[in-house]
C-alpha cells in the first residue's frame, strides 16, 4: 500500500467503532502492566523479538483482524484505529498481509474477514463454571485454542491446525493480545436465548435453540441507553482506568497470584475464571426481541448506572490480571 493511502486509511479508522476487546487502550494498559513484570530474561527475549515494548504489541492482532482480499488476490490492510501506526513499516506490513494470508481459509465455514478473525474470541454459555472443549461455542480455532498455538510456538514448537504462526515474533505479537482477549467476559461468555428472551444453556437444557439462539458474546443485545451492543460496553474501557499508570494500577508488588498447573493448560483455565466472571454482565438482565432487527434483542436493566459502575470495577480487575498474567507466562516460558 503507498504511504499516503496507508495514512488515509489509519485517519477513518480512528473514527470508527471498535469491536475487539478493550479497545486499543485497554489493550496497551494491559501490555504495559506486563511489560513492568518481565524478569530480565523475558524482557531480553521480548526486545529481542519484537524491537518495541508489550504495550505497542498488544493491537497487533487488532491491526490485522481487518484484512481483506483485494482484486489481485492479495491482501489489503484496513486497520482499526489510529494507533496501528505503530506498524507501518514495509516489513510490518507485509508481516501483516502474509499472516492473514496464512490465516484465511482453513477453519470451517471461513468468515468474510477470514479465519484469523475468529480466534478472538469462544461462546460458552455464561452458565458454566468452567471452559470445556466439549461445550457449545468453543471450537479447535477459538481464542483458547488460539492462545495454546502462540505458547507452542514460543516454546519452539509447531502450532496445530488451523493456525499457521510463522515464528516466534508473530507469536509473541499475537499472545500479547489474546491473553487480553481472554480477560474480557464477554470474549469468552455468552447468553443463549430462546425465542421468547429467556436465557438457556445449549449443553443442558432440553430447549430447541433457535438459529440465532447464540448472541455471539452480547453482539446481538443492544442497549437502548447507551446505544451500543452488550459486548461494545464491555470492550470499552473507563477514561481513568486508560489514565491511570500501570504502575499505580499494580502497586509496589502484584495481588494477582501465579497460575498452577503446566502452561499448555493456563489459557484453559483463565478462560474457566472469566467465564464465571461473566455471569456479572448478564446478571439481572432480561431481553425483549428487537422490533427493528430480526434475530437482535434489547436488553432491559433493573438499574443501569448500577450495572455500569459493577461493569467498570469488573473490568479494572480483569485488566489488571491479564497483564500481570502475561507476564507471568512470559517469564515461566524464559526464566
Amino acid at each position: 500500500m503507498k504511504p499516503l493511502a496507508w495514512a488515509l486509511l489509519l485517519t477513518a479508522a480512528a473514527h470508527a467503532p471498535t469491536a475487539s476487546a478493550y479497545g486499543n487502550a485497554g489493550h496497551q494498559q494491559i501490555g504495559a502492566i506486563a511489560d513492568l513484570q518481565l524478569r530480565a530474561a523475558a524482557r531480553r527475549q521480548v526486545q529481542s523479538l519484537l524491537g518495541f515494548d508489550l504495550r505497542v504489541a498488544a493491537i497487533w492482532a487488532d491491526c490485522v483482524r481487518d484484512a481483506q482480499p483485494d482484486a489481485s488476490g492479495g491482501l489489503q490492510s484496513r486497520e482499526t484505529a489510529a494507533a496501528c501506526a505503530a506498524f507501518d513499516s514495509p516489513a510490518q506490513r507485509e508481516r501483516m498481509h502474509d499472516y492473514a494470508r496464512r490465516n484465511w481459509s482453513g477453519c470451517d465455514d471461513p468468515p468474510p474477514k477470514g479465519c484469523h478473525s475468529r480466534y478472538h474470541y469462544t461462546n460458552v454459555a455464561y452458565q458454566h463454571l468452567r471452559y470445556d472443549r466439549a461445550y457449545s461455542g468453543t471450537r479447535d480455532d477459538d481464542l483458547v485454542a488460539a492462545t495454546h498455538a502462540a505458547i507452542a510456538v514460543l516454546r519452539n514448537r509447531a502450532a496445530p491446525p488451523p493456525f499457521d504462526i510463522r515464528d516466534r515474533t508473530e507469536a509473541l505479537l499475537l499472545l500479547a493480545h489474546f491473553v487480553g482477549d481472554l480477560h474480557q467476559p464477554l470474549h469468552v461468555g455468552t447468553v443463549y436465548l430462546d425465542r421468547d428472551g429467556r436465557a438457556f444453556d445449549p449443553d443442558r437444557d432440553a430447549l430447541v435453540a433457535e438459529p440465532q439462539a447464540d448472541t455471539r458474546g452480547g453482539n446481538l443485545i443492544h442497549d437502548a441507553i447507551s446505544n451500543l451492543s452488550l459486548h461494545a460496553e464491555w470492550d470499552q474501557i473507563a477514561r481513568a482506568l486508560s489514565a491511570t499508570s500501570p504502575r499505580q494500577l499494580i502497586g509496589r508488588r502484584s495481588a494477582v497470584p501465579p497460575t498452577s498447573g503446566p502452561i499448555d493448560g493456563w489459557a484453559a483455565q483463565w478462560a474457566g475464571e472469566t467465564l464465571r466472571a461473566s455471569h456479572s454482565a448478564y446478571a439481572g438482565l432480561s431481553f425483549i426481541a428487537d422490533p427493528a432487527a430480526p434475530g437482535r434483542w434489547i436488553a432491559q436493566f433493573p438499574d443501569h448506572a448500577a450495572y455500569w459502575r459493577d461493569k467498570e470495577t469488573l473490568q479494572r480487575s480483569e485488566v489488571i490480571k491479564a497483564g500481570t498474567r502475561l507476564a507471568q507466562l512470559l517469564n515461566a516460558i524464559w526464566p
